[in-house]
């Protein structure tokens, strides 16, 4: 049995224990090379043609990223010297 959209169904019926064995083997072997290959395919990135050229990665300069701590430092002290001397007032 297979649970599906539209309810189950019955993927094979016997009587035969080795039969059934083989069956079910088969089957959930099937599946998780599916899966697999299936998550191989969201991991690997898409292959383009041989005309056309990858986007750069941007980088993270860290210049860029020190520069705006600074700046973001020096905004949250001046909003908070003004907020206390505009309170003080």
């Amino acid at each position: 049995m297979r649970n599906s959209e539209n309810g189950r169904r019955t993927l094979f019926r016997a009587t035969n224990v080795v039969e059934t064995a083989d069956r079910i083997t088969d089957y959930v072997a099937g599946e998780i090379v599916r899966r697999e290959r299936m998550e191989a395919g969201l991991l690997q990135p898409a292959i383009r043609p041989h005309g056309t050229d990858a986007e750069p990665k941007p980088r993270l300069n860290t210049r860029m990223v020190i520069l705006s701590f600074i700046v973001g430092l020096l905004t949250g002290a001046v909003g908070l010297f003004a907020a206390v001397w505009l309170s003080a007032t």
